[in-house]
């Protein structure tokens, strides 16, 4: 099953290489592309495409306005997914405000762009499911992480205290294809949520994790992680770099090999740059 892809943007040129990029993977299919924000929107509603790409910049109302009426109106967790595009980063933390999935700068860069589109293919995956993306995503090998409030003992997936290790350290048991993994918090970089569940960001790959960004929170209380924005938790002794935005906003530079991106909003700004002072220490 192809995954149909809309792609809304009012420059010609940037359209079309964005279309040839998507048309290279097999598994994607275009549909009529839009070339403003209201025919996006109706291009959506008579289309019904799996993944809309979304200018954020486009004549008579914006990608980001386009965004959040389909947010309003599509099931919860489900489908369309959002992948914003731009030439320009402050939008960012918008963008997660809306559960967008990946937001792509331009000029493109293939690379990034291939990467996107595997992000797209994860998570359409897991919103195929239905009511349960999880039980997906054990079934194809993807890791999942439950919070224990979420099940017994003996789900696919817990948080547990580690025998032998001190009070307050805790440790991550993954379930992963047909076994079980521990992974140390000190590899989470950052986590953000994602429709109905969360994507833990580990040096060895996302977790999709069945649970909330407060939930996660808790259970790593007492260790470096803070919440810079509603939608992303951050290891804060894995930032590498804080960027200042605009209207007193920030980004923070994680250590990962991609040195992704992750927004923090005004009002958390100033706490994180505190816990940042205290840790440097």
């Amino acid at each position: 099953m192809s995954i149909r892809v809309l792609i809304a943007e009012d420059e010609w040129v940037a359209r079309e290489e964005l279309a040839y990029l998507i048309s290279r993977n097999h598994d994607f299919e275009l549909c009529r592309p839009a070339r403003n924000g209201p025919e996006a929107y109706e291009r959506w509603r008579s289309e019904r495409p799996d993944v809309v790409f979304l200018d954020i910049h486009m004549p008579v109302c914006s990608g980001m306005e386009v965004a959040r009426r389909i947010a309003a109106e599509r099931p919860v967790g489900g489908l369309p997914l959002i992948v914003f595009t731009t030439a320009y980063d402050e939008h960012a933390v918008e963008a997660f405000s809306v559960e967008a999935i990946d937001y792509v700068m331009k000029p493109y860069d293939p690379v990034r762009v291939q990467a996107t589109l595997n992000r797209v293919r994860h998570h359409w995956t897991l919103a195929r499911s239905g009511g349960d993306p999880a039980d997906k995503a054990a079934s194809a090998g993807v890791p999942i992480l439950q919070s224990p409030a979420a099940g017994n003992a003996g789900t696919s997936v817990s948080l547990a205290d580690g025998p032998g290790r001190p009070a307050g350290q805790i440790r991550l048991l993954l379930h992963h294809g047909g076994g079980m993994v521990f992974i140390d918090p000190t590899r989470i970089c950052y986590a953000t949520r994602v429709a109905r569940w969360v994507e833990v960001h580990t040096d060895d790959g996302p977790v999709c994790v069945r649970t909330t960004l407060n939930e996660l929170g808790e259970r790593l209380a007492g260790l470096p992680f803070f919440r810079t924005h509603k939608s992303c938790l951050v290891n804060l002794s894995r930032v590498r770099e804080v960027r200042p935005w605009v209207h007193g906003a920030y980004t923070v530079v994680m250590d990962d090999a991609q040195r992704s991106e992750v927004p923090v909003s005004r009002n958390a700004a100033k706490a994180l740059l505190r816990r940042l002072r205290h840790l440097a220490r």
